[in-house]
């Protein structure tokens, strides 16, 4: 089950964040979690 998590960005993270989300055509929910897997799997892919 998924788990909600809050986290406070800057104006001009969230403006970018949703711009790039946009663009992609994805929610800024699917871009985050696509940036914060990718991270996980470059740093810690044992």
């Amino acid at each position: 089950m998924a788990k909600i998590m809050t986290i406070r960005p800057t104006d001009e993270l969230h403006n970018k964040l949703k711009v790039i989300a946009k663009q992609r055509g994805l929610t800024m929910n699917a871009l985050v979690l696509s940036i914060l897997w990718e991270w996980i799997n470059k740093n810690y892919n044992n």
